[in-house]
């Protein structure tokens, strides 16, 4: 009786755990203990016992050595898949001698099996194409954006890839093809030079990605924008607080987004006030530095009648015109007043220097990564769109024609 009362006061106290099994082996040594020491002195023993058993039973981690043994691991996915260990091990590295098929196979087992976790990126890739290409003649704008972008990479312990294109329509399908292929990279792309064919190409992939600039009313995707109507409209309200009345509008020869949502920000304020644009005072231009000037100095040579000032699409337009008019002879600001838009470092050093709107470009690429990882890790989060405000930086290229 005394040995049962023992057995059931510990069990109960101190290892409620046990199994039947065991405290039949646990009866089985106290019996043994009693034939050799007096019931008390057992009694004692097999308290101590216990009390050092529930220690040590409360110290072992068990579902931590669980989780260690029961671990997948590339053996597992290659019995599962059919693939050599090498080639599940390129798959799951992002090697390009494995085909998508093959890939996107190994990932799909190993998010199932654990091995990884569902939608997991390793790589964000920034893509631009043709007259998104970072180079020479718009890096000074693009260069913040990437900065953005790498400061999360770096902070975040992603791997940043530059992929930067000029080519032609015809390739530019097989191209994002060929980069969509990557199961363990997600994108965001400079969307102004994207048609919607492109579009809808990246978004059959399945890939997760984050617009730059561009946007489609269905809301399919997440977009980082700058709030251009309400830019252009800000435009337009300070150009007539200085007096101006006839106001003209410089780009568009490419018909983008962007440049579209400027001028009709322009067109709102100045109909309001009552003084809508003139379309003889809207000037196609080109968006390069050097091809304004050309076709400013085009324009200007059949000695057309001019705005008493102009809001150029971004500061490359507008230092390009105001080149061309100062060598027909117009005095900047004194006979024309021109803002850009951006503003880039030339704008600060041109001659007069070039009032234009700031726009806070590194915040847009940090934004744009951390929701391309927060969608890849999600998918049931909701898509984004989201507009950063721009700021007026005035300078010396406009005049009040109030005083």
């Amino acid at each position: 009786r005394a040995t049962v009362f023992v057995i059931v006061f510990v069990r109960q106290k101190y290892l409620p755990h046990l199994s039947a099994d065991s405290i039949a082996s646990t009866i089985v040594v106290v019996k043994a203990c009693l034939y050799l020491f007096p019931p008390f002195v057992t009694g004692k023993i097999t308290l101590f016992i216990a009390f050092l058993l529930k220690k040590i039973y409360y110290s072992i981690n068990f579902t931590k050595i669980c989780e260690e043994y029961m671990k997948p691991g590339i053996k597992q996915i290659s019995e599962l898949t059919g693939f050599s260990l090498a080639t599940v091990s390129n798959a799951l590295n992002g090697k390009k001698n494995v085909n998508k098929e093959t890939a996107e196979r190994i990932l799909s087992v190993a998010s199932e099996i654990g091995y990884i976790a569902k939608k997991e990126i390793r790589k964000i890739r920034l893509v631009s194409f043709r007259n998104n290409k970072i180079s020479a003649n718009n890096a000074f704008f693009y260069q913040p954006l990437l900065d953005g972008v790498a400061k999360y990479c770096s902070d975040h312990n992603y791997e940043l890839v530059v992929c930067s294109h000029d080519q032609s329509p015809q390739n530019k399908s097989q191209l994002l093809e060929d980069l969509l292929g990557d199961p363990l990279s997600g994108y965001i792309f400079f969307g102004k030079e994207l048609t919607d064919d492109d579009l809808s190409l990246i978004k059959r992939s399945g890939s997760p990605f984050v617009m730059l600039d561009r946007w489609q009313s269905d809301m399919s995707f997440s977009a980082v924008l700058i709030d251009n109507y309400d830019s252009g409209k800000t435009v337009g309200q300070y150009l007539l607080q200085k007096g101006h009345t006839k106001i003209g509008f410089l780009g568009g020869a490419h018909n983008s987004q962007i440049t579209a949502a400027r001028k009709r920000g322009l067109e709102k304020a100045c109909k309001t006030e009552g003084y809508p644009v003139d379309e003889h005072y809207v000037i196609r231009l080109r968006s390069t530095t050097e091809d304004a000037y050309l076709d400013m100095k085009q324009y200007l040579a059949s000695d057309p009648v001019l705005p008493t000032a102009y809001f150029a699409s971004n500061d490359m337009v507008a230092l390009g015109a105001m080149r061309a008019l100062q060598e027909a002879g117009y005095e900047i600001p004194k006979d024309i007043s021109i803002i850009g838009f951006d503003n880039l470092p030339h704008s600060d050093i041109c001659s007069p220097r070039l009032t234009t709107v700031a726009v806070p470009r590194r915040r847009m690429g940090i934004l744009a990564a951390q929701i391309l990882i927060e969608e890849a890790s999600d998918p049931e989060v909701p898509h984004l769109r989201t507009e950063f405000c721009t700021t007026l930086i005035e300078r010396e290229s406009v005049r009040s024609l109030n005083e």
